[in-house]
């Protein structure tokens, strides 16, 4: 499969989201994250994750590998 579009993810709270295009980057953004329903810190925002991914079309999506 060709696609123009890859989306790459670093996984966690202080990760990020990168656009690339033609091996170009588009753009960044940072993990969405909301505050732990329990405890204290923060935890991924599955829903504005979930929204910043959405629309992106026939795309390649590469997940980092977190041990």
């Amino acid at each position: 499969m060709n696609v123009a579009t890859t989306i790459g993810i670093d996984p966690g709270v202080s990760g990020a989201i990168a656009w690339m295009r033609y091996g170009k980057v588009l753009k960044v953004e940072d993990m969405p994250t909301i505050p732990k329903t329990t405890g204290k810190g923060l935890q991924v925002d599955a829903h504005g994750l979930s929204s910043l991914l959405a629309g992106n079309g026939s795309c390649e999506v590469i997940v980092e590998v977190v041990h």
